[in-house]
């Protein structure tokens, strides 16, 4: 049998004993004793040590779990992480008498003991490390929390709740429904017909609370050995108003801890979600505050749905952040009480980033060592400068000679300095290929600096007085901390981010800051690293630790079941892994790290949104609802996602059968569509995307697929080389919204300035999604489109706008342009919003109005609102069939910023498509540049 520990040897213990004797399962291997002597023996089991022998043990000899046999709920707990700190790994068996009776789809937490006679009926949840004794009844739906007891003959009924440390007495009876707090004692044979709060001493018949607990008392106490009289408490706190954000700044505040970081306007990377945090309130008072963000949990696996959510800590250092005299067993007090909010919360998973100030003591999780963090000493500058590797002094003299100058700017930092920060930050970021999240808007960078002037610091390095280098650093307590740069690709000669660096320890000596954090690589021993590394090759990195931590195993097996997961121990045991991701089930490769390509055909909406939204850019070209506007029973709208451990490529098409043939093509969508990208850069190999694509072509009859490319997502033409042809057939004039308003109408043409002065002088801006402006635009539409002589594949149906409107999956905006003095509708233009582009999409003017140019007017206006929102493109498109044309002119008045408009075409059976072009009838004027040319216009 499997050899296992007993923790405890006193009188729990030998009823354990007894009970695995019984049970038949284990072995006892032999006994753990903090206060016994090494060698003693109980029922004939040695006592091997204590739970500090417990490692040495596990490396000689063969356990498979231990139980711990101590009655004192708290006391158990404490144990319990104590020895989870010694042994991650460890695993905690349970204890089931032979004669208990555990009823249909009963969970028992690892390390729980049943003891004889006692029944738990079904769909009970026991948490861990319970105790249930002697004859106890459970009834259906109880929820037992962990570290809890139920004492001999002890009746719960339906539904009953009991939370984390609580104690049922011997013959107590609670009527269903009852909910009892944590670390609360129901007094022998009492009747409880009323909920319980935390932290009481109840009995009677009727139950009634006695008096509040104390952490000193003796028997299940709160702290049994520690003389703390206050009482704790943990609250969960979500910041939805500007009261709450006083009030969690003041909390912040009162815990006399340096909290940069934690800041609400650090943490909110994204406006998508709420900042939340836990509150740990000892005495009533603020003593521990740690922020987190839910995530709610998607899975096509046992119809899991929303129910179920996952926690993860802001990007960054975060964890808890604790009042200095916060005691080890404090902080492992507000860990239990987290996990117990956990458990009733439906949480799966917990990771949290911890700080670099050891905040991660008493975490009952797996702590990850996950990078290094070069952590530069700022002693004597002479002595830093002898100890830089040498290319960094060289390279600091190449900047000189070349005539660079830092500026550093603290406290009044002006709104023009963040500017120039942000500009070259996103152009580093749109270099790199940067996943989406580290697109931070303008509007973050604002709130962050100008809230918080005193702790916030930008450099800029300047060459002959043009901005090439930046970074924004954080000052907490008695360092300084890298956050977030760039440098401009045309200077990186001029060796400008090795000037901003030195100048900042220069900085940081003259201000008296210790050190300076410069952070870790992507992974551990990268390049970057090295480079970072090279500053301070002598002083010591410091590590940079997560925390990971399944909170409902069962549930988390569940999850990645589907992920050709065998063996669940697998699972559990690359937790402790830093270079796996977790939580698994959220792992993009999504297939245990093979990365066999793989192609999958979507065409339900649930699918294809829940595949294009994990992609770094996405537009409303690709969106579901967009390639159903056509309505054409002869088109069928796919999806093609494509898998490549984490790469992804999503490529929408839509699948047309070949009139009077059993043959197919493919073509995109109107506008600007092709590939998106995932985890992909100029280097990805396409040669397997290309042949999976191939044969779903070939295996569906498809002979040549046509698709436009988006201007504004990235290395389409990568995932396409060599894959049929590419073809530049223009330029799409865009507007940089991260520019200042100014900077964008410094460009704008005379004329184009001309009309809109003219125009704000007789029109008003209205938008509106009524439907009877909305028939008025069709009518405007309709009446332009006819004035140009429009082919007619312009000419859309009504029921296309009004489901363009009405979708979700992109914000349809109508602007229209009305007369100041009869509110007559001069024009009108749809413009489309989906993640940080916009599209100037559809538009029309009434004739009688042309003088006035009113789609200028509101293509500004749009620009305006567009900026102010924090849109990055605003993509006005190109001229009529792609020319260069007055239309193009028309648009290119407002920007030079031209963005190249490439299509994809592609053949896939040429002798098919060869005969299909040799039955039309081609004429001389027909188009022979036309793809596919059989369906050339005659």
């Amino acid at each position: 049998m499997k050899n296992i520990l007993i923790i405890g040897a006193s009188g729990h213990a030998k009823v354990i004993i007894d009970i695995v004797e019984k049970q038949g399962d284990y072995q006892i291997f032999g006994l753990i004793d903090s206060y016994k002597k090494k060698g003693g023996n109980m029922y004939n089991y040695t006592i091997l040590g204590t739970e500090h022998d417990i490692p040495e043990i596990l490396k000689t000899e063969t356990i498979t779990g231990c139980i711990i046999a101590i009655g004192d709920n708290y006391t158990r707990q404490v144990l319990y992480n104590k020895i989870l700190q010694l042994h991650k790994k460890i695993k905690f068996v349970t204890a089931i008498h032979p004669d208990a009776v555990i009823g249909k789809n009963v969970r028992i937490g690892g390390g729980s003991v049943i003891m004889a006679g006692a029944v738990i009926n079904s769909d009970a949840l026991i948490g861990k490390q319970c105790i249930l004794n002697t004859k106890c009844s459970i009834d259906h739906d109880v929820r037992l929390g962990d570290f809890s007891s139920i004492a001999p003959g002890a009746t719960l009924g339906g539904n009953v709740s009991i939370a984390t440390c609580s104690a049922i007495g011997l013959g107590a009876n609670l009527i269903e429904n009852i909910n009892i707090g944590s670390h609360t004692v129901v007094g022998a044979g009492s009747l409880v017909v009323k909920s319980l709060d935390d932290n009481l001493v109840a009995y009677g018949v009727p139950a009634k609370p006695i008096r509040t607990r104390t952490a000193s008392e003796a028997y299940l106490g709160l702290l049994e050995d520690h003389q703390i009289s206050k009482i704790y408490s943990l609250e969960l706190v979500t910041i939805g108003t500007e009261t709450d954000l006083e009030t969690y700044n003041k909390r912040l505040q009162s815990t006399n801890q340096s909290h940069t970081f934690y800041t609400a306007e650090y943490c909110n990377h994204s406006d998508s979600q709420k900042l939340n945090y836990f509150l740990f309130k000892k005495n009533e008072q603020p003593y521990i505050i740690m922020p987190v963000f839910f995530n709610t949990i998607k899975s096509g696996a046992s119809n899991i749905a929303s129910q179920y959510i996952d926690v993860t800590s802001p990007y960054g250092f975060s964890g808890p952040l604790k009042h200095p005299k916060a005691t080890e067993l404090e902080k492992e007090l507000f860990w239990n009480h987290v996990d117990t909010w956990y458990t009733a919360n439906n949480v799966v998973t917990e990771f949290i980033r911890f700080n670099l100030t050891y905040n991660y003591h008493g975490y009952t999780g797996n702590l990850i060592p996950t990078l290094n963090n070069v952590n530069g000493k700022l002693s004597s500058f002479e002595e830093i400068w002898n100890n830089f590797k040498p290319k960094v002094r060289n390279n600091y003299r190449k900047a000189e000679k070349n005539k660079l100058r830092a500026d550093i700017f603290l406290e009044a930092i002006s709104p023009e300095t963040i500017q120039s920060f942000y500009d070259i930050y996103i152009q580093t970021m749109c270099r790199n290929d940067a996943a989406q999240n580290y697109f931070l808007s303008l509007d973050y960078f604002k709130k962050l600096i100008l809230n918080h002037p005193n702790t916030m610091l930008i450099v800029l390095v300047y060459h002959e007085d043009i901005a090439i280098s930046t970074e924004l650093l954080i000052l907490n307590d008695d360092t300084m901390y890298s956050y977030l740069g760039g440098t401009l690709s045309a200077y990186f000669d001029l060796r400008p981010n090795d000037f901003l660096k030195i100048e900042m320890i220069k900085w940081g000596l003259e201000n008296d800051i210790a050190h300076y954090a410069l952070g870790g690589g992507r992974t551990n021993n990268d390049s970057l690293y090295h480079y970072k590394k090279a500053f301070f090759p002598k002083d010591d990195d410091v590590i940079f630790y997560t925390g990971r931590k399944i909170v409902n195993q069962e549930m988390y097996q569940s999850l990645i079941k589907d992920i050709e997961v065998l063996k669940y121990e697998e699972v559990i045991n690359d937790v402790t892994n830093r270079n796996f991701y977790f939580p698994y089930y959220r792992n993009p490769k999504k297939n245990n790290g093979n990365t066999n390509p793989e192609l999958e055909v979507i065409t339900t909406k649930e699918a294809w949104q829940e595949a294009i939204n994990v992609m770094d850019a996405v537009d409303f070209y690709h969106q579901f609802d967009y390639h159903q506007l056509s309505e054409n029973p002869e088109v069928k709208p796919v999806l093609l996602k494509y898998t490549e451990g984490d790469k992804i490529i999503c490529l929408p098409l839509l699948i047309r059968q070949i009139p009077n043939s059993k043959l197919k093509d493919a073509t995109s969508v109107y506008g600007y569509s092709g590939p998106l990208i995932k985890h992909i850069d100029s280097s990805f190999d396409n040669t397997y995307f290309k042949n999976l694509v191939t044969k779903y072509f070939s295996e569906n009859n498809i002979i040549s697929v046509f698709s436009r490319l988006n201007p504004f997502v990235n290395h389409q033409d990568t995932v396409l080389n060599n894959f049929g042809d590419l073809a530049s057939l223009s330029y799409v004039v865009n507007i940089d919204l991260t520019k200042s308003l100014e900077d964008q109408r410094m460009v704008f043409s005379k004329s184009t300035k001309r009309y809109l002065n003219k125009s704000r002088k007789f029109l008003d801006l209205k938008i509106s999604d009524a439907a009877q402006d909305i028939k008025t635009f069709i009518d405007i539409y309709y009446e332009n489109m006819n004035r140009v002589n429009a082919r007619d594949s312009y000419y859309f149906n009504e029921a296309y706008f009004y489901n363009f409107v009405n979708s979700d999956d992109f914000k349809t905006e109508v602007l229209f342009a009305t007369d100041k003095e009869t509110g007559a509708i001069a024009a009108a233009a749809m413009m489309v919003k989906c993640h940080n582009i916009v599209q100037y999409h559809l538009s029309g003017t009434k004739a009688e109005y042309l003088h006035l140019s009113p789609i200028r007017f509101i293509i500004d206006e749009m620009r305006i609102k567009a900026t102010q929102e924090q849109y990055r493109y605003f993509n006005l498109g190109g001229g009529l069939g792609n020319n260069e044309d007055e239309l193009f002119k028309f648009k290119a008045s407002f920007s030079k910023d031209f963005k190249p408009f490439k299509v994809w075409k592609y053949i896939v059976n040429i002798e098919a498509y060869n005969d299909l072009v040799r039955q039309i009838d081609l004429s001389p004027e027909t188009n022979t540049e036309f793809f596919p040319l059989y369906r050339a216009p005659k």
